[in-house]
């Protein structure tokens, strides 16, 4: 009896400093310079919208730098491109485009490069910048706020 609990004591123990541990801030939005956070007002476009709260902005965010973490299994060019993207996030701006699918609260974050605000001649916050190509320097997501998971993560292709 003794013996059994200092094994389960012991692979407890084990278990509990294998654990990876990743810091997490706690305004996650902060990221992000806010002037690089755009949101975009999608109605023009799409028929049910609704607009983010900075609680929301800060739940995506959050769940964002998980993801980037502890990026779940996917093909090699994703892998590879989340790496990408772990190491230049500070460097991107953002669409948030609050939308109903079925019902569902959900945002898109549209990512691309700060740089390309120098080149911009239209209004973000009523425009989606949409690029073909790119690689790594845009990529998609979308955030449920009911479930609180992230899906659709899609990285452009390298022209």
């Amino acid at each position: 009896m003794v013996e059994m609990r200092y094994i389960i004591i012991t692979s407890l123990f084990f278990l509990l400093i294998s654990c990876k541990e990743v810091k997490l801030q706690s305004d996650y939005s902060s990221s992000l310079p806010k002037k690089n956070i755009f949101i975009l007002d999608a109605s023009a476009f799409r028929d049910s919208t609704w607009i983010p709260s900075k609680d929301d902005i800060n739940n995506i965010f959050k769940q964002i730098q998980i993801f980037l973490s502890n990026p779940p299994l996917m093909n090699s060019y994703d892998s590879i491109a989340v790496n990408k993207i772990k190491s230049k996030f500070n460097l991107y701006a953002v669409q948030l485009s609050g939308e109903y699918h079925n019902g569902r609260k959900i945002i898109w974050c549209n990512f691309f490069p700060k740089t390309d605000l120098r080149f911009i001649n239209y209004d973000l916050k009523n425009t989606p910048h949409i690029v073909d190509d790119g690689g790594a320097d845009y990529w998609q997501i979308s955030y449920d706020l009911i479930s609180k998971n992230l899906f659709n993560f899609f990285v452009n292709g390298e022209a």
